[in-house]
């Protein structure tokens, strides 16, 4: 598990987990359990870029919070929504949601304190087995990623020579994404 220290307030720390689900597993009970504060959301592993991409949609979802300009009255929830690079919750969650078929799962969690983050954690262990590679990009994540961003081949070509990799690339051009959803707000 990954936490990160995002500053003061309801959006203080930031909790990424990659998890294998147990056969069975359910995240709705945990989603609505850690509705208010903390918040949690669960992604598909599938739809993440890696822990660059979730940093920047916390941070323009902290930022948005902070404004009075959050969609959600969910802090996790907008922080989802910048993930996704969308505008509507139910999109945002058709897109980057667990389906039933999800192999892997990425819990992001806003938590105001640290004993947030530790119950936080205990419970996510009981509904799997902990891997945070499936945060992590890799080669067999980018075709979908290229397909679900709208990514051409043409972006990725003009990205290499600035980045040195394909995956950096990738990652970078999710990132932008992200962060050019804040203008359409």
């Amino acid at each position: 598990m990954r936490v990160s220290s995002l500053g003061e307030g309801r959006f203080a720390f930031l909790l990424m987990a990659g998890l294998r689900p147990k056969p069975g597993a359910d995240p709705r009970p945990l989603l609505a359990k850690y509705s208010k504060s903390p918040s949690l959301q669960m992604l598909d592993a599938c739809s993440v870029a890696g822990e660059a991409h979730l940093m920047a949609a916390a941070i323009l979802a902290k930022k948005s919070w902070e404004a009075g300009e959050n969609v959600s009255r969910i802090p996790a929830n907008e922080v989802l929504l910048y993930a996704s690079s969308k505008r509507q919750i139910r999109e945002a969650i058709e897109f980057m949601g667990v389906r039933e078929h999800s192999v892997g799962w990425v819990a992001v969690a806003v938590c105001e304190s640290e004993s947030q983050v530790l119950c936080l954690m205990q419970d996510l262990l009981e509904m799997g087995t902990e891997d945070d590679s499936l945060i992590d990009l890799d080669e067999s994540k980018c075709p979908e990623l290229e397909r679900k961003f709208g990514i051409s081949e043409e972006e990725v070509s003009c990205a290499l020579p600035l980045v040195g990799s394909r995956l950096r690339a990738v990652s970078s051009l999710v990132v932008e994404r992200v962060s050019i959803s804040d203008l359409y707000r």
